[in-house]
């Protein structure tokens, strides 16, 4: 089930377009980087997981150094449209961002 999201940006600066330029969904629905690049001082290479554990236990993922969750990224680039309404993980695991999980 969706519920209003305060976590949901109200208005991304990236379109779901760039999103699916600079990741992938794999199998197991990781969000992994497209294509290599350099965040900061560290390399990222293409094919690994995107974005990091945040302390609540959401990957989050830093796009034009504004922060969004993983989550939300997916459902973005699976639906065409980035979430208006909160997002639940159906097993209540954080972490796993497949669609196929939430409510």
């Amino acid at each position: 089930m969706l519920k209003p999201d305060v976590h949901t940006p109200k208005s991304p600066d990236v379109t779901v377009e760039q999103l699916c330029e600079l990741f992938y969904v794999d199998e197991q629905g990781c969000l992994r980087n497209r294509n290599p690049q350099s965040i900061g001082r560290r390399p990222v290479l293409a094919g690994t997981p995107a974005g990091s554990m945040s302390t609540p236990g959401y990957v989050q993922v830093r796009i034009g150094g504004r922060r969004y969750l993983a989550h939300h990224i997916v459902y973005a680039m699976c639906k065409g449209s980035w979430p208006t309404k909160q997002v639940d993980h159906m097993d209540g695991n954080r972490s796993v961002n497949t669609y196929r999980d939430w409510e």
